[in-house]
């Protein structure tokens, strides 16, 4: 579960208003809105302490004025494989207060467990940073296309895994 936030506030006199919208997006912003010298920036709450700390010599009167809880899913069921084969990730929506879940992860050919936990944790990743809290997830990795022990290929086939079956899934939805 996350909880986004909406700081808003006006920005001192001495700050450079072109660089903003960077400076809050690097420590965990979602939006940046500014009108004039008004700002309005968007944030999940296990962020805002982090985002309040880089503002305070930017933005004056900064307060909080929205509080909602909020949870995200993919919009259809999807999967997405890397280019050569290594690692497939299949996605489907769930319900509020499910959490990502795996369902499965199998295993065609030989491949250490050190080689699964690793595809795991950057699947997990990807969902993270694609900001999903609530989604199914089964996995299958193909040992016998894996072709280098090379933890980085490995790592990157998970990722570009993950990213396709979002992107097949058409990308992510909000739930109130």
């Amino acid at each position: 579960m996350k909880y986004l936030l909406v700081l808003v506030g006006t920005l001192r006199d001495d700050v450079d208003v072109s660089n903003i919208s960077k400076v809050a997006m690097d420590n965990g912003a979602i939006h940046v809105y500014r009108v004039g010298r008004e700002v309005a920036i968007e944030v999940f709450g296990g962020d805002i302490e982090k985002i309040k700390e880089v503002l305070k010599s930017k933005v004056e009167k900064l307060s909080e004025v929205e509080f909602l809880k909020v949870e995200s899913t993919v919009a259809e069921s999807g999967k997405g494989k890397d280019s050569k084969g290594i690692v497939e990730v299949q996605v489907a929506p769930a319900a509020k207060n499910t959490g990502v879940k795996r369902l499965n992860i199998s295993v065609i050919g030989h491949v250490s467990k050190r080689i699964v936990e690793v595809v795991e944790k950057e699947v997990r990743n990807v969902f993270k940073k694609a900001l999903l809290t609530n989604i199914l997830y089964s996995i299958k990795i193909r040992g016998e296309r894996i072709r280098s022990k090379d933890i980085k290929v490995i790592k990157e086939a998970a990722k570009v895994a993950a990213t396709a079956a979002i992107v097949d899934a058409q990308g992510t939805v909000l739930l109130y």
